[in-house]
């Protein structure tokens, strides 16, 4: 019994480290290393999003059934959450099948479900796992944005040796500067927690510096969507009234004036005592326009009015060419123009439950716990950061975004049903990772088949459309986003 006890934690433990990498490769490999032969950072990190999605099966799977485990009777995710997942994914499926392009649709079809099951995944590592998770997590992390900020602090000191200083070229490992902003917009509450679980002066002081220097990324990419997530997880946790949360607010309040001084200092005052004359990205004239965002809003509005039911096809608004996005740089938009309105609103539904039980919950465990629930706290921000900024920019769209969005959502899952749910139902019944296991082997299949044959052509399709339409790319599943047969 002890040796099959022991084979039982030694798993476990082969198991999470397993995870743990995978992550790692993900948040810090796909940013700052070339792993699929010279591909642009935007194709490179979705296939290592269709990586992280297949390996991650096996790793839930075989700590389900590990030696020594016993499946118990009961499970933490309700019924009727289990049963709207399947009407969603059913709705999906109907969409597709009567989609234009039948193998593109399926192809978005499963990566979405892929994604959500994924993060009922994740969720049941951290129920299992406990806090162990949250501090391999949150230092890997950390050490993704220190990476990368690192690689930006080369490349900005190198300017100084007598290039122009061009923000532009300072951002790595992202096509699009703004991909870059949708990580920071989860990453800059998550860092604040650092600087609550430092020991020490020197671990306070430097993760303190890191998350200044963060805010300062923030006001050189001149991500708007940033700000206004912030803004928005800002004031909701002000106004809910949670104590811990002021400690929050306060430590980034500080930081961001900290990391505005940084901006002024090295992008400004640096630039003009050296006569390095600086390009910018300045977004403060333009606070408030739309970017043509009001152009792919209309046509996704006249897609919502003629497939009111099932929508367009998943993935089918890139099979209506615009010059201004492959998508409707809004989440609610391009669900119900894709999936149909029943789709979105029960996927939006469901997500917006889950933050207000999300909230309530932090709310009960402010004034009973002996230590504040700072990490539900930031989880929280997080969501809702991302929530905002999905409203004008595609954040249920890029890969990088997608996979941490996926990781920070099954993470705040698997603390809230830790929290709440009792221990002798927080496993699921071997029927459930029966079903769970077919659906996500059939989903996975689905999109590996669909989307390996087009690697090799990747680089032809974007000659095609260059050649015939003479404009930069506009990403979607691939950097060059626009399908069709």
């Amino acid at each position: 019994m002890k040796t099959l006890k022991a084979s039982s934690l030694t798993l476990n433990a082969v198991l999470l480290t397993a995870f743990y990498c995978l992550t790692a490769f993900f948040l810090i490999g796909t940013t700052n290393f070339d792993f699929f032969g010279n591909r642009n950072w935007h194709d490179q990190q979705r296939m290592a999003e269709g990586i992280f999605l297949v390996l991650l099966l096996p790793i839930w799977l075989l700590k389900q059934t590990r030696l020594g485990h016993k499946n118990q009777s009961k499970q933490a995710i309700p019924q009727y959450a289990a049963n709207g997942f399947m009407l969603f994914g059913t709705l999906g499926l109907a969409s597709a099948l009567l989609a234009q392009y039948l193998h593109w649709a399926l192809l978005e079809w499963s990566l979405i479900l892929s994604l959500l099951i994924g993060m009922l995944f994740i969720a049941h590592l951290r129920m299992d796992a406990g806090e162990q998770f949250d501090r391999v997590v949150l230092g890997i992390f950390a050490a993704a944005c220190l990476t990368y900020f690192v690689g930006f602090s080369a490349a900005y000191f190198a300017t100084l040796m007598g290039d122009p200083l061009n923000a532009w070229e300072l951002f790595h490992g992202f096509s699009n500067v703004r991909f870059f902003g949708q990580f920071q917009t989860m990453t800059l509450p998550l860092l604040a927690l650092l600087v609550y679980y430092s020991k020490s002066t020197l671990q306070k002081t430097a993760s303190f510096s890191l998350l200044s220097c963060w805010w300062m990324l923030a006001f050189v990419s001149g991500t708007r969507g940033t700000w206004l997530g912030m803004l928005v997880a800002a004031v909701l946790i002000g106004l809910t009234g949670w104590r811990p949360g002021r400690i929050w607010l306060r430590l980034q309040a500080t930081t961001a004036v900290i990391g505005l001084g940084l901006y002024a200092l090295l992008f400004y005052a640096v630039p003009y005592l050296t006569g390095n004359a600086e390009q910018l990205i300045n977004r403060l004239p333009d606070i408030t326009g739309l970017s043509k965002r009001e152009v792919i809003w209309e046509q996704a509005w006249e897609i919502i009015k003629q497939h009111l039911l099932l929508g367009v096809g998943p993935m089918h608004f890139a099979a209506i060419p615009n010059m201004v996005g492959a998508h409707p740089h809004n989440s609610i938009l391009q669900l119900a123009a894709e999936w149909g309105i029943p789709a979105m609103l029960l996927l939006v539904g469901f997500a917006v439950y889950g933050l207000i039980r999300f909230s309530a919950a932090i709310h009960r465990q402010c004034f009973s716990l002996d230590r504040p629930p700072m990490l539900q706290i930031v989880l929280f921000a997080a969501l809702i950061s991302a929530a905002t900024q999905s409203l004008v920019d595609g954040v249920i769209v890029m890969p990088y975004t997608q996979t941490v969005l996926m990781l920070i959502a099954g993470w705040a899952l698997g603390v809230h049903l830790s929290a709440t749910v009792a221990l002798h139902t927080r496993q699921l019944p071997a029927v459930t990772v029966i079903i769970v296991t077919v659906a996500a082997t059939l989903l996975l299949s689905t999109m590996v088949y669909l989307a390996l044959p087009q690697i090799p052509e990747l680089r032809k399709r974007e000659e095609v459309y260059i050649s015939q339409h003479g404009s930069h790319l506009l990403p979607r599943f691939w950097r060059q986003g626009w399908i069709a047969e």
